[in-house]
């Protein structure tokens, strides 16, 4: 059984954990999550990058709760929004560096969101909620990012007018980013512009999602 510590031994990441640290150590307890299962199902697509500025340059996370459990594999499974990023990770607020979305776990929240199950101030999912969109559920597949930026444009989630951070992010016209280990700052625009005009779109999208929904359940069933 992992330590209550909550480091994995063999680190090898300097700043965080690698992908494959992550599903090892997770594997290591015998109680998974249906979204645990699911995501351990998916490709592995980035490494773990620690918000140091949360954690006191150390890379300690609370592995104990399944709810972090799930958080860590959303960063290594799920999709970067890119332009856009939630209001608290703007806030540099989490453990972890990116703000990554899942679509299997968090109901439209961001993994940092996810962690310690506090979703609900995810301004992702609020924006979502706002525009009368339903949660996400969880999808026999996983990488569905395209639907995913889809359901941020249309809520009018906020966006990053600098681009995203991270070791590999590239500035965008206008503005460069530098990451130092630390979270940039990002201005703040209404999660709710343009949700008005775009109802129609969304209730499409919660339609095609409700869909997926019955089709992973009818999938369990049989």
């Amino acid at each position: 059984m992992p330590s209550s510590a909550g480091i994995p031994v063999n680190l090898s990441h300097p700043t965080g954990f690698t992908k494959e640290e992550v599903v090892e150590y997770i594997e290591s307890y015998l109680k998974k999550t249906k979204h645990i299962t699911a995501m351990l199902q998916l490709p592995l697509l980035r490494d773990i990058e620690m918000n140091l500025d949360q954690h006191n340059h150390s890379r300690v996370l609370n592995w104990d709760r399944p709810t972090n459990r799930e958080a860590a594999l959303m960063q290594v499974t799920g999709w970067d929004p890119d332009i856009s990023e939630c209001v608290s990770c703007q806030g540099n607020t989490g453990p972890f560096l990116n703000c990554i979305v899942s679509d299997i776990c968090g109901n439209g929240s961001c993994a940092n969101c996810h962690y310690n199950s506090e979703g609900k101030r995810c301004s992702f999912r609020q924006a979502e909620e706002d525009a009368g969109i339903e949660p996400r559920r969880m999808k026999s597949q996983g990488r569905v990012s395209t639907q995913g930026r889809q359901r941020l444009n249309n809520t009018g989630a906020t966006p990053v007018d600098t681009g995203k951070r991270g070791p590999a992010s590239t500035a965008t016209a206008s503005s460069s980013v530098t990451n130092t280990g630390s979270r940039q700052r990002a201005p703040v625009v209404s999660r709710r512009s343009g949700v008005r005009a775009a109802l129609t779109e969304k209730r499409a999208i919660a339609k095609y999602l409700r869909e997926c929904l019955q089709e992973v359940e009818d999938e369990i069933e049989t």
